[in-house]
């Protein structure tokens, strides 16, 4: 399975897409423009949010949207039989 896009209301990210292309993909921005949160929204994604955790670092907290939208995103992958696209809210 390989990522192809992603959009997402996640932490900084509000309704932020980020496009893939095949192949090795490098992130490279300045601090703060959001790097981790897209590494966070891919777990996240892919293995749900933890909601045992409880505090402000607890990722529920960190990564609600900051500009109050419910948290969100969009996922589509590609893979040997197809596409697919996964959805949370």
């Amino acid at each position: 399975m390989h990522i192809l896009e992603m959009q997402a209301a996640y932490g900084r990210l509000r309704g932020d897409s980020l496009r893939l292309e095949p192949g090795l993909n490098l992130i490279y921005a300045p601090n703060e423009s959001g790097k981790s949160t897209w590494c966070s929204f891919i777990r996240t994604m892919l293995y749900g949010l933890p909601t045992r955790q409880s505090g402000p670092l607890a990722d529920k907290n960190r990564f609600a949207p900051w500009s109050g939208v419910s948290m969100s995103g969009r996922m589509d992958c590609g893979t040997e039989l197809g596409e697919l696209t996964l959805t949370r809210a």
